[in-house]
């Protein structure tokens, strides 16, 4: 253990002469304890709650214990009363609670800095796995100096700096220097001034602060003197009494007075003039240690939007890991097969020039990922392509350990042999690029060209979503209008088929007037719509009026089948069609196109009958020689279709074309052609599915869209016909007799109520008085001149 100094020394010396002058002869006086006092409930409590406070005193050891064991009783009492602190007590309070949260705020900044260290050291790892370079590195030169960096773990100005203070008085250095004045210190009101008493307490609170042992000893013998003045004084409210003693510590020994004696007491303090004079040198240690403060809560907010930063890099590199490593794995397995069957499902592909077959749903569309999956892709097949580089590289290099044995071996054969080895290399690895060359030229234009059957003239199917679009009509009432649906319009000189077809592309309009005004919404009841309002410098006609929007009944038949006009360079632009009988012209994409004819090739089993028969399309008639389907459906084998080819370069066509040739010339094969629109087998002979010429063409659409109007009339006939066969049922019936008349009451109602409502508002319109012309002389008794 060591040696205890001079100054601790005279400290447990003034203890021990203050023990034997005041609290010694207390306790020989107390001939019998007030033991009854210590029973209480309000006593015991207060006694479990000092225990508490003692043990918080032990582990914060503030600078001004009473106070600060006061105050904590106060809170723990819940008093009401409120303690006045000194500006000395509070700005020693306050800088021992920045103290406190100083050494938080470095805690949590060691563990922020820790962390991110981590972080970083992970982040560069995963970088590494990942490979990424120059741009794509998510640390930055700043990140490495970072982690390269070691900060010491220091305090710095978490409390006052003793230095500056005066702990050595000249009293105190001369008795320190003569060891043999034994004189005892006088009291502090002895003293030549009140600074140097200030001084003096200063300094012995330092040294009690430094040495725990002695802060220790302080604060028990503070506690046992407040017990021993509550025990004697037995006040009627201890929990006040307590705080207030320790808050203002009296001198006296009459431990009876009240708290009005105590308040007294503390208003005849000595130290509260004397600690004023050192407010200054604890303002600017209080000063100093709240710009530490902020220095350090800035450090930490910093370090922690470093730590939030790694955080954000570290899920997204892991992320991106997880994706590659499971496109790795996706693309690791083979789903290539080869053909098992006559008609194979799939995509086909070429492996080792051989056709091989890629099964449904294992094939991955680059349109169907998102970035980062595309992203995690190219990656994925980077490492693919890098292991499959080195196992490349060790067979090559096996391969050329090998030649170059063989080589060695076989070098007395001459020159020659080398030379013509050393050509043939050069001459691979120019074919090799060429080949390549050619393949990229050959998968760009396959990519990029249209098929065999898109050309102008040729008859297609469209999809049955722009189909539906391209059926949707208009029902046209003269001189009608209704403006409160009206929610866009279009400038003026629009025509009526550039409004049809707006119309028809908005989903939201319900139909549209002449006058280009397009309709979110019209009523039910057509009595409920208006007259139309004739613009000011013409008037109407009947082809003004309001177009309303009819869609296609369920049970109607939609025209699906169309003509292209023009066809664009690339697959990615759209395709000008017209369709059957309708004859609307649509821009449609290439997928949603099919071609309207199909080849199929079949192998006859048995013979049929032929005759001619009249082939329809369109409700077109056309003679064509065809044969009847057998009702057994045995009698041909389907082989190949024309789907099922798919897109090959001329040379590879033309090798299909010989091999078929052969086939059919060992056994009896033909081709057929199915209309996939109606249904229709045409096993002889080629259907008429092209018009290239342009005025056949036209003549075509215009022969399609006559028979197409002539068959809505004779549908709507029919129609009609039903309509007036219903009514005379109805009429006959005695019930729906009745009702009928009901509605034609309520319909003569109506018209009645319209005409009134015309005729209103046509005498309004006569009665609105003429604008005066600017500049034209007025009266006072003009307002009631009658027009």
């Amino acid at each position: 253990m060591a040696r205890p100094t001079k100054q601790e020394l005279e400290r447990r010396r003034q203890r021990q002469q203050q023990w034997l002058a005041q609290f010694l002869p207390r306790v020989l006086a107390a001939k019998r304890p007030n033991s009854t006092f210590l029973e209480h409930p309000e006593v015991l409590e207060l006694l479990q709650h000092l225990s508490d406070g003692v043990n918080e005193l032990l582990m914060a050891r503030p600078l001004a214990p009473r106070p600060w064991l006061a105050d904590y009783l106060r809170r723990a009492c819940k008093l009401a009363y409120q303690v006045e602190a000194t500006p000395v007590e509070s700005l020693v309070l306050e800088m021992h609670r920045k103290r406190r949260v100083i050494q938080r705020v470095l805690r949590d900044t060691k563990l922020h800095e820790n962390e991110s260290k981590r972080l970083v050291r992970r982040i560069i790892a995963l970088e590494q796995e990942l490979q990424l370079v120059g741009r794509e590195r998510r640390l930055k030169k700043a990140d490495h100096e970072f982690l390269a960096s070691q900060k010491p773990s220091i305090q710095a100005n978490w409390s006052i700096d003793t230095s500056k203070v005066p702990l050595l008085l000249q009293k105190e250095e001369s008795r320190i220097a003569d060891p043999t004045n034994t004189q005892q210190e006088e009291e502090p009101k002895q003293h030549e001034s009140e600074g140097a008493w200030l001084a003096e307490q200063l300094r012995l609170d330092l040294q009690a602060q430094r040495d725990l042992d002695s802060y220790f000893d302080g604060a028990l013998d503070l506690v046992v003197q407040a017990l021993v003045a509550l025990l004697l004084a037995a006040p009627e409210n201890p929990a006040l009494w307590l705080v207030l003693y320790l808050r203002y510590p009296t001198d006296g020994s009459d431990h009876s007075a009240s708290s009005s004696s105590v308040h007294l007491a503390a208003a005849a303090r000595r130290s509260s003039a004397a600690l004023l004079a050192t407010s200054p040198l604890l303002f600017r240690t209080n000063y100093e240690l709240t710009l530490k403060l902020e220095e350090l809560r800035e450090g930490e907010r910093l370090m922690l939007a470093r730590l939030e930063r790694m955080q954000l890099a570290h899920s997204t590199l892991e992320l991106e890991l997880t994706t590659r490593d499971r496109f790795v794995t996706r693309l690791s397995e083979t789903h290539v097969t080869t053909r098992t069957q006559a008609i194979m499902d799939g995509t086909p592909v070429f492996l080792n020039a051989q056709k091989h077959w890629v099964l449904p749903g294992f094939l991955l569309n680059p349109r169907d990922l998102s970035a980062a999956e595309l992203l995690g892709l190219r990656r994925a097949e980077s490492v693919l392509m890098e292991r499959d580089e080195r196992h490349w590289k060790f067979l090559i290099r096996s391969q050329q350990e090998y030649d170059a044995a063989t080589l060695v071996q076989s070098s007395w054969r001459g020159g020659r042999a080398l030379r013509l080895y050393k050509e043939l290399v050069k001459t691979r690895r120019r074919a090799a690029s060429v080949i390549q060359r050619n393949y990229f030229q050959y998968l760009y234009t396959r990519a990029v060209s249209l098929p065999r059957w898109c050309r102008p003239g040729r008859e297609v199917i469209v999809a049955p979503s722009i189909a539906l679009k391209c059926a949707i009509s208009f029902q046209f009432y003269a001189k009608r209008d209704f403006p409160t649906g009206n929610y866009r319009r279009e400038p003026p000189g629009t025509t009526v088929t550039q409004l049809m077809a707006l119309a028809r592309q908005d989903e939201q309009c319900a139909g549209f007037t002449t006058d280009g005004a397009l309709k979110r919404f019209l009523p039910r009841k057509l009595s409920q719509l208006k007259a139309m309002l004739a613009p000011p410098s013409s008037e109407l006609s009947m082809t003004d009026g309001l177009y309303v929007k009819l869609y296609p009944n369920k049970s109607e038949t939609v025209v699906n089948t169309a003509i292209i006009l023009e066809i664009p360079e690339d697959r990615f632009g759209l395709i000008q069609v017209v369709l059957d009988g309708i004859a609307i012209t649509e821009l449609v994409p290439l997928a949603k196109l099919s071609d309207r004819w199909k080849r199929v090739r079949v192998k006859r089993l048995q013979s049929t009958e032929k005759k001619t028969r009249a082939f329809v399309f369109g409700k077109a008639a056309s003679a064509v020689n065809e044969e009847e389907e057998p009702a057994d459906t045995a009698s041909y084998e389907r082989l190949e279709s024309d789907e099922e080819e798919g897109e090959d370069d001329l040379e590879k066509r033309w090798r299909r074309q010989r091999r078929l040739q052969q086939q059919e010339a060992a056994e009896a094969t033909d081709y057929i052609y199915e209309d996939l629109a109606t249904g229709r087998i045409v096993r002889h002979g080629h259907p008429d599915n092209t018009h290239e010429d342009p005025e056949a063409r036209i003549q075509v659409i215009e022969t399609r869209k006559q028979v197409y109007e002539a068959e809505k009339g004779r549908a709507l006939e029919a129609k009609k016909l039903a309509s007036t066969v219903k009514l005379q049922c109805a009429w006959r019936s005695k019930r729906a007799r009745a009702d009928f008349r009901q509605m034609l009451v309520l319909r003569a109602k109506e018209k009645e109520r319209e005409r009134l409502v015309e005729q209103v508002g046509a005498a309004n319109a006569h009665r609105q008085p003429a604008k005066k012309p600017e500049g034209a002389g007025s009266s006072f008794f003009s307002r009631w001149r009658r027009s």
